[in-house]
């Protein structure tokens, strides 16, 4: 009987050759042109590794056009994109994005977005799913499906626990004002991640007006925010219309798609761990087009 390494080795050799299938360049190539007009917007988190990080830049740099933010919103205005559009962009500010990541993606001149959480900068505090990934990991999807009170309530409920056992509330470097203006002044953008995090379509419309406009007037003392992702993925259309109310342009979800010209923009999941061959197989449009044929979501 094969025991649970044993299974989890037969499954982790089973995606090494997906994925070499899936990236194979000719394959690559091929999906890259049928879908050229399309646009690849890259949804990262952290940047957990830098060396990985650079070999997925250096090919985006060398077989893609990178693009800005503010060039997706020209594109929605009806200015053309080049052929190949790659816009990249980082959820949740974290700090590595700035310490590790910018000068990968000056050093290939690629324009980048990076969406922030105003309630977690310049403190230690943890997002909710570090904390519960601390005691109980497996909670953390239940928790993603559950009303926002409840949610915050397990989290500070778990929270306790972490402080009781070590005499510590948990903590967490943040982002912090000065590297987010350095990653403003090296030239690239920023946009609202919502205040704290929560399911956005778990909120009441009250919650959902608080959490975008909270971040909103933040923004506003730094630059003029009009690009916004909803947190991981979760929307709903009253979020939709307040944002367009304020004047943002892009609402990015993350759908695991290639993009269309909508506010409502689908993005593609990607680590920055990710090899190679997953990349590749990712930015070409290849591994969406097999999850959605699959049912993923």
């Amino acid at each position: 009987m094969v025991g649970v390494h044993g299974d989890t080795r037969v499954v982790k050799r089973g995606e090494a050759f997906a994925d070499r299938v899936l990236g194979d360049r000719t394959l690559a190539r091929l999906a890259t042109r049928l879908s050229q007009a399309s646009l690849r917007v890259l949804a990262y988190h952290d940047i957990e590794q830098v060396e990985p990080f650079r070999a997925q830049m250096e090919y985006v740099a060398t077989h893609y056009a990178p693009v800005s933010g503010q060039d997706v919103v020209a594109w929605l205005d009806g200015k053309p994109l080049p052929p190949k559009a790659v816009w990249v962009t980082f959820d949740d500010g974290y700090p590595s994005v700035v310490s590790e990541g910018m000068a990968v993606l000056a050093a290939f001149g690629i324009p980048a977005t990076m969406f922030v959480c105003p309630g977690v900068v310049d403190s230690n505090q943890p997002y909710w799913w570090h904390v519960v990934e601390a005691v109980e990991p497996a909670a953390v999807p239940r928790l993603k499906t559950v009303p926002d009170a409840q949610r915050r309530e397990e989290v500070a409920r778990l929270g306790e626990l972490i402080s009781d056992s070590t005499g510590a509330p948990p903590a967490r470097p943040q982002l912090t004002t000065p590297q987010m203006q350095s990653w403003i002044d090296a030239g690239f953008e920023v946009g609202s991640h919502t205040w704290d995090h929560p399911m956005l379509d778990r909120c009441s419309e009250h919650e959902q007006d608080r959490q975008i406009r909270l971040a909103h007037e933040w923004l506003l003392d730094r630059i003029e925010p009009i690009l916004f992702a909803h947190p991981n993925g979760n929307w709903t259309t009253h979020a939709e219309a307040l944002l367009a109310e304020l004047g943002y342009r892009v609402y990015a979800r993350f759908d695991h798609k290639l993009a269309g010209p909508n506010p409502s923009m689908s993005r593609l999941r990607v680590n920055a761990t990710e090899d190679i061959d997953r990349f590749r197989a990712i930015v070409s449009g290849v591994h969406p087009l097999v999850h959605r044929l699959r049912g993923g979501s």
